[in-house]
């Protein structure tokens, strides 16, 4: 029971960040994705209807209460700002299926089951941004 009370509170925490952020409605309000996978790196900044899509996405993933496969080489970070402070900060690796947090207050690795809809949806729209530029 204990297990499940943790993952809540870190799908809590990390839902009342990423509606922080959509709610601020600030211009400085931003999110950005560094595709990890190309060399060099790039990462590109969105604001508004653009970030809107991603943080829906990763609020919706379906946690599967693991932390997915340990090997952990992530193929996108993805950050968001409000007010130029850094409110979710996270690698998202498709392999593993799992993402690791190191903003907000809760930290660490957790699972997701890749067949959900919003993990499909989540790599469908990074891998439209990593190719689209």
């Amino acid at each position: 029971m204990s297990i499940f009370i943790a993952f809540m509170r870190v799908s809590f925490v990390l839902f009342v960040a990423m509606l922080a952020c959509r709610v601020s409605g600030a211009t400085e309000d931003t999110v950005t994705v560094t595709d990890l996978a190309a060399k060099p790196q790039r990462s590109f900044t969105y604001s508004e209807r653009e970030a809107d899509k991603i943080l829906k996405a990763m609020e919706g993933l379906a946690w599967d209460g693991t932390t997915g496969a340990r090997c952990h080489i992530p193929q996108y970070r993805v950050q968001a700002r409000s007010q130029a402070q850094v409110i979710l900060d996270a690698s998202v690796c498709f392999t593993c299926h799992n993402v690791r947090f190191s903003a907000p207050k809760e930290k660490g690795l957790k699972g997701f089951f890749p067949d959900d809809a919003s993990a499909k949806l989540l790599n469908t729209i990074l891998t439209k941004i990593s190719d689209s530029k």
